[in-house]
Formats: C-alpha cells, sequence, structure tokens
C-alpha cells in the first residue's frame, strides 16, 4: 500500500519583542509537531532585572529611525559627534522633566551639606571617620573583680560642682549610653535622665556626677559643642542640687 506524504510547512522566523514600560521580554518560537505535522507557536515572556531592561532599552534606542537634522543617516549611535562615559540619563514617559529637576535639587543639596567632623560633603550621620578621644585619653578596661568579702565600701561624698549638665541631646537617648559616652574619662557617682510622665521620654538633658572634679572639667573640655545623635550636645556645670536619690542611678565600683 502506497500514499502520499504531506509536505512539510515552512516555519516562520523566531520573534523577539522588548516591551520597555514593562520590562517585559516576549519570545515567539515555531516549530512542527511530529504527531500531526501542524505548526505549533510557543511564546514566553521573561520579567527581566533592571540591568538587563537597561541594555535591552539601549538595544532598542538603537534600531529607532532619526528623523529631523540626523534624517537619511545610519542607525545607532554616530561616534563623530557623541562622546561615550557621559552621564545621560534617560527617561521614560512624560514626566522626564520632573525627575531631572530633583534630580538637579538633589545634588545641589549635597553640595551645600558640609559634615561637622571632616568638612566633607555628607552627612554627619554618614561620616566614615566619626570623631575619637585624644591619644593621652583612652578608655579605661573592665575593672578587677574584688571578692565582697574584701570590698572596702566607701560612702562617696559628691560635691555639686563635680556634677554636668549635658543638654542638646536626644530624647531617646538611654542612661546606659549616656554613662557609656561619659564614663572614659573618670569615675562616674551619678548619671540622671529627667523624662516626661505622659510620653515616657526624656526632656533632651541630663546630669552626669563624677567623684573627682579633675575628671568633671576634662569630661566638659572635650565633650562640649560635640556631635551626637545628629546634635550639637552641650555640657557645661550644674550648680543645682541632683534631684532624689531614688530617681538617680547609682554605680559603685570596687
Amino acid at each position: 500500500m502506497s500514499g502520499s506524504l504531506s509536505p512539510i510547512p515552512s516555519l516562520p522566523c523566531d520573534e523577539t519583542h522588548f516591551e520597555p514600560r514593562t520590562s517585559t521580554k516576549t519570545i515567539t518560537k515555531w516549530h512542527i509537531s511530529p504527531c500531526t505535522t501542524h505548526k505549533i507557536r510557543t511564546t514566553t515572556k521573561i520579567r527581566l532585572s533592571p540591568a538587563q531592561a537597561s541594555i535591552e532599552r539601549i538595544v532598542l534606542h538603537a534600531t529607532f529611525v532619526k528623523f529631523g537634522a540626523e534624517r537619511g543617516r545610519e542607525r545607532g549611535v554616530d561616534q563623530a559627534t557623541t562622546k561615550l562615559g557621559d552621564y545621560v540619563p534617560f527617561y521614560l514617559g512624560t514626566g522626564w522633566r520632573e525627575m531631572e529637576a530633583k534630580r538637579k535639587r538633589e545634588e545641589m543639596i549635597l553640595k551645600s551639606v558640609v559634615c561637622r567632623i571632616c568638612a566633607g560633603e555628607h552627612f554627619t550621620m554618614l561620616c566614615p571617620s566619626p570623631p575619637t578621644l585624644p591619644p593621652e585619653i583612652e578608655p579605661s578596661g573592665p575593672a578587677k573583680y574584688i571578692p565582697p568579702s574584701r570590698r572596702d565600701v566607701e560612702v562617696m561624698s559628691i560635691d555639686k560642682t563635680t556634677c554636668l549638665r549635658v543638654s542638646c541631646i536626644s530624647q531617646q537617648l538611654t542612661i546606659e549610653e549616656l554613662y557609656t559616652r561619659f564614663s572614659r574619662f573618670g569615675r562616674i557617682a551619678r548619671t540622671f535622665l529627667p523624662k516626661d510622665s505622659v510620653t515616657g521620654q526624656g526632656k533632651g538633658y541630663g546630669y552626669v556626677s563624677f567623684v573627682r572634679r579633675k575628671d568633671a572639667a576634662r569630661a566638659m573640655e572635650i565633650m562640649d559643642r560635640k556631635g551626637f545623635d545628629n546634635l550639637i550636645m552641650r555640657v557645661a556645670w550644674d550648680e543645682r542640687n541632683l534631684p532624689p536619690s531614688s530617681s538617680i542611678k547609682r554605680i559603685t565600683k570596687g
């Protein structure tokens, strides 16, 4: 028994389409079914990453037909009139003027920003070189442990002239952070942060009492007008009496 074979249909060429608004790439392929010898079309949609979509936009832009003064010239970048490496923003849509104006405003703001630590063109909180203490002052290490039976407990008499008033500080500052910041200058007897009775947040100032007056004077000399949590901290002598001891954190080291 003989039969005639149907001719194999010709297949269209594969197609690739890129949609710049959605960053979607559509790939259309054709093949012949081995059972029915019919043409089958397969469509695949791929969501590209920002880097891949940027490359596809550049390739798509090079295929556009030139117009105006460039009418009739070859498609693509003209090396004679275009300098590679320049920053040329490419915006899609109708609001490109607003985006360009926003970018220029941000550049002007960054140029007017001066770091208080290194005088660079960046914010103080982003400074890569935070302020450090002078070489002659080093943070004291952990105290040596002394058993309770060998401890000589001494009642510290605190003169009110060794108390410093620290103002212009963050309301979220904790008493532990305040103690850590000033404990490097000497032995601290008391630290106090008044808080609002309704909100529970700090009032923007606190008190630090040293055992020795020369430690307090050294702390005031170095820490006054220093940046602390994006604020200019002020440190001065406090001549008033301290708050009641029930609301004060007392720290005793052996």
